[in-house]
Formats: structure tokens, C-alpha cells, sequence
């Protein structure tokens, strides 16, 4: 049997055999663990932020109230395609988003094969449970995903209205060459940079780097301490000293450990520990998720001395990548001109409910991002300036004319 559904141009042709099932209790979940990844390995969406072991640390620890949605398509008895979702609340309206959702840096589907049909299934599912959600933010979604042109596809023939912005950006460096060669490649001021960040360390004492592929309670101690003495403690944004984020963290590292996904660096100077990064190795690449130096040491550098020693070690061990993931700081742009465009997908429903959603949680914001302080600022700065001038203007024409 097959079925053919048109909306204008587009055209999915569903065949039989395909069934879909929703997960709504997280102890159903557990057993799944070793199908679930097996899945995700089959899959164009492979990451460390999409493993079993990432989104239930997540879930145990920083899912609140939110309420899960995991819907589960099946060919025969063999999973093909997973939709990671839950529902969570935001002030009046209820959003269904991906697990993880600020803690990961790539999230998505995970789809196996028959990629159109499945996520026109999973799609279709969540249209007709419309009475559970209003609005549908879906952040974090790599542009270079197979699912994502799909996507756009299927909620077209779905008729759900939807809008898709780039949020951010992910570099990487892509490793097809030895350490040395990638080095020439790059500029004598590049090269001297780099040079220059171990020597500094040099003359202020001795410092040593540690490398270790498990973490330990000791371990992230440690870390945490740094963190509380490095500039993300004077902004507000420490992770690992959150009470909530402090658990998921012991657990997923524990759990990467485990798995020999981890990869520590951490930096002493005259025995005391100034600076770390936390790396994950997953599927042959390096991923560069979180890093943090004592503010005092800043001047010299701790944090792209660690930086250096990674990638360098990336280059060593024929790793194919090192993503320095989300987040567009100029840095990252030294070390590469490869990015990744991470989208922020919005779809909302024809109704006055769905509708409000979208206006209030996401044009709105975005609106209010626009005209912020500093837009503001330069706009009654041009103002002002082309004031002057007419007014400048004005006055040459009068003193000409009473000469």
C-alpha cells in the first residue's frame, strides 16, 4: 500500500510497514539505552549531545517540570528514527523543544534511513496531538544535518507555518594533515602567538600540563574551583558551580568516562591548578565543550596554552576534526575558517493560541534584541549627526545671505 500526500509542488510518498509510538515516562526510556545508540550511530546526526548518556544525565538532573515526548519510529521491530523532544512550560504556552536544549551544542533527529517518511511521520504525530503544544523551538539544528532541508519539506506539506534564523555558528578545524604542515599553513604572527603563550609560562615559574581520558571527583573539585576564580564568575556564567548543572555534570563525565569519551587537560603553575579544558572523543573527533583559567593568570595565557597542547594532541592522534563548537568568538576564527550555521527553527500552528506564541516568545524577543541599548544608541547618534548637518547647512545659507 502506498500513499501519496501533495501540498502544492511538494510530494512524500509514504509506504507501508512504518509504525510510530510516543514515550512519555523516563523509566520506559532506561531499558532503551543500548537500541537507542546503536540508533544514533546508524544515523546522520552522530554527536556525543544526542548519546543516551548525554540527554538522560540531562534529564535527571535539569529537566524540572518539563514533560517528555519522545516519539519512536519503527520498521518491523527495528527502530529507524527517534524524535528526542519534551514539553516544557513558558509563562502561559507550551513548547515542545529537544532534550538538552541549552547544555548541547548539536541537537536534531536522529533518522537511520527513509529519511522522508520518518520525519513526515513524526511530524504528522505531533500535528495531531496539537492539543499538547502551542508553539515548536527547535534550537541548535546543524545546518549541514541530512534532516534538516527534509524538515522544511515536511512541515510544508504539513501546512505548519515556520521560520528558520541562523542563532550562532560552530567552527571546526578540519585535521587532513600533520601538525607541522597545518602550522606553516598558517601566518608567522599565528605561529608566534602560540610560541609565545608556553614562554610566558616559562618565566613566571614552572608549570606543568596534565592529560587525563577519565574525571574524578578530585577532578572536577578542581575544575569547579578554577571556575569560580575565571571571568565567568564575574560575568555570571559558571556552569559547573550551578547547584542544579553540578550532578549533571558528575554524571555525564562519570558516564563519558566510562566510555573513554572524555579527554581532560588541566594546567598547574608552581602546583597550583590555573586552568582546564574539557574535551569529549567521540566518532574519531574532538569535541571542545568547555573551558576556564584563573582570571589572575590571565596575562599569561593558560587558556590557549591548553588550547594548543589539544589540538596539537588532536593532529597527533589522526583525529579527523576539532570542533570548537558553538559560539562565534574571534579566537576560534584564528585557528579556522570552517563553520557550522546552527539554526533556531520555529513552527507554530493556524490558531489564535499558536499564533500568540510565536508573537510573544519569539517575535517579540527577537524584535527586543534588535532595538537594544546600543541600536538605540546608534541610531540617535546618526540622528543627531544628520541634524547637525542640515542645521550646519542652514546656517552657511543664512550668513551667505546676509553677506
Amino acid at each position: 500500500m502506498r500513499t501519496q500526500v501533495f501540498q502544492k509542488s511538494t510530494e512524500i510518498v509514504l509506504n507501508s510497514g512504518l509504525s510510530i509510538t510516543k514515550i512519555d515516562n523516563f523509566f520506559d526510556l532506561l531499558p532503551m539505552q543500548e537500541q537507542w545508540n546503536e540508533t544514533l550511530r546508524r544515523s546522520g546526526s552522530d554527536s556525543p549531545f544526542l548519546t543516551f548518556e548525554w540527554l538522560s544525565s540531562w534529564w535527571n538532573h535539569l529537566s524540572g517540570d518539563s514533560e517528555l515526548f519522545v516519539l519512536l519510529v519503527r520498521e518491523q521491530d527495528q527502530t529507524i528514527a527517534i524524535a528526542p523532544l519534551m514539553l516544557v512550560r513558558r509563562r502561559l504556552f507550551r513548547v515542545l523543544q529537544f532534550i538538552g536544549t541549552g547544555r548541547s551544542d548539536y541537537l536534531d533527529f536522529i533518522v537511520t534511513k527513509r529519511n522522508q517518511e520518518s520525519l513526515y511521520l513524526i511530524f504528522k504525530y505531533i500535528c495531531d496531538s496539537r492539543k499538547y503544544w502551542d508553539l515548536i523551538c527547535l534550537q541548535d539544528f546543524p545546518a549541514d544535518s541530512p534532516n534538516f532541508a527534509t524538515m522544511s519539506l515536511v512541515m510544508a506539506c504539513l501546512d505548519m507555518k515556520s521560520d528558520e534564523i541562523v542563532a550562532t555558528v560552530a567552527p571546526y578545524v578540519a585535521i587532513n594533515t600533520t601538525w607541522n604542515d597545518y602550522l606553516s599553513s598558517k601566518s608567522r604572527k599565528f605561529r608566534n602567538d602560540i610560541r609565545r603563550a608556553g614562554s610566558k609560562l616559562e618565566k613566571f615559574g614552572q608549570f606543568q600540563i596534565i592529560h587525563e581520558p577519565v574525571s574524578t571527583s578530585e577532578h572536577f573539585d578542581i575544575m569547579r574551583n578554577i571556575e569560580k576564580q575565571s571571568w565567568k564568575a564575574e560575568v555570571g556564567c559558571c556552569r559547573l558551580a550551578e547547584s542544579d548543572a553540578s550532578g549533571f555534570y558528575l554524571e555525564f563525565m562519570e558516564k563519558f568516562s566510562g566510555n573513554n569519551w572524555l579527554d581532560l587537560w588541566l594546567l598547574k603553575l608552581n602546583q597550583e591548578p590555573i586552568a582546564y579544558i574539557i574535551n569529549f572523543v567521540y566518532n574519531n573527533k574532538i569535541y571542545d565543550y568547555s573551558t576556564a583559567y584563573v582570571s589572575e593568570y590571565k596575562h599569561l595565557f593558560p587558556g590557549k596554552a591548553l588550547l594548543v597542547k589539544s589540538i596539537e594532541d588532536a593532529f597527533n592522534r589522526n583525529m579527523s576534526e576539532y570542533d570548537l563548537l558553538k559560539g562565534d568568538e574571534p579566537y576560534k576564527f584564528d585557528w579556522t575558517s570552517h563553520k557550522r550555521e546552527l539554526y533556531h527553527v520555529v513552527a507554530y500552528r493556524k490558531s489564535l493560541r499558536s499564533i500568540l506564541a510565536y508573537l510573544l516568545l519569539i517575535k517579540l524577543r527577537r524584535t527586543l534584541q534588535e532595538y537594544s541599548f546600543t541600536h538605540k544608541f546608534n541610531l540617535l547618534r546618526t540622528k543627531l549627526a544628520n541634524r547637525l548637518e542640515m542645521l550646519t547647512k542652514r546656517l552657511s545659507m543664512m550668513i551667505g545671505t546676509k553677506v
